[in-house]
């Protein structure tokens, strides 16, 4: 994805929360949740320029954090898979801003269901996981362990492992979310998210060991 394409994208996603809290802000409630429970209830609650804004404007700095990872990676590997990792940039933009704006149409009266939470958290993990096979060793993007960073083989293996479970964990997890109640399907995402990240740590680990008895 060239710049000509990547940053005018970028800057779209960054301002439509902005465009979306402005056109109703006269019509959305003085408190607004900003937290919610397993179940995916509003448990907390701050005034609307708090809740609202402060979101979005975190992205901004995140987004800008990010883009700036590349020229801090060491190895360089970062400018290996640009694309994709100009992908993931645009992906976690998406992800944010599309929260934020379901929130705004939710508070300002609209019949949104909260399933569209769990549903873009997975679909989020399912894109990073298909890029999670292409990710080169680095510091900043990707699995890092104290294995996987210790050793090239280690992290590719680790991230093969990973980027498949993410993928069909979630592919697994989305009819769940789509058929099931909430109460079944909010405990089944516990455990889903548990996986996916506690069995790549745990491989890196397990394939270390093995490499270096191999070497022994």
């Amino acid at each position: 994805m060239n710049n000509k394409v990547f940053y005018p994208l970028l800057a779209v996603l960054l301002v439509v929360p902005f465009v979306m809290i402005g056109w109703f802000w006269n019509v959305l409630p003085d408190m607004i949740p900003i937290h919610y429970n397993i179940n995916f209830e509003p448990d907390n609650w701050a005034p609307k320029a708090t809740g609202l804004l402060l979101i979005p404007s975190i992205t901004i700095a995140m987004v800008a954090f990010l883009l700036f990872i590349p020229r801090l990676d060491p190895k360089g590997n970062i400018e290996k898979y640009m694309g994709a990792y100009r992908g993931i940039v645009l992906a976690i933009t998406l992800f944010m801003s599309g929260l934020i704006s379901m929130e705004v149409l939710r508070n300002a009266g609209y019949n949104i269901p909260m399933d569209y939470m769990p549903l873009a958290i997975v679909v989020l993990f399912a894109f990073i996981g298909n890029v999670l096979l292409k990710v080169k060793p680095n510091y900043f993007v990707g699995i890092r362990t104290p294995w996987t960073l210790e050793s090239e083989e280690v992290w590719k293996r680790t991230h093969r492992l990973g980027g498949y479970l993410w993928v069909f964990a979630s592919i697994v997890m989305i009819p769940f979310i789509l058929f099931t109640p909430t109460e079944v399907y909010s405990r089944i995402f516990v455990v889903y998210i548990a996986l996916i990240a506690i069995i790549p740590i745990a491989y890196s680990f397990w394939v270390f060991r093995q490499l270096k008895q191999e070497n022994v």
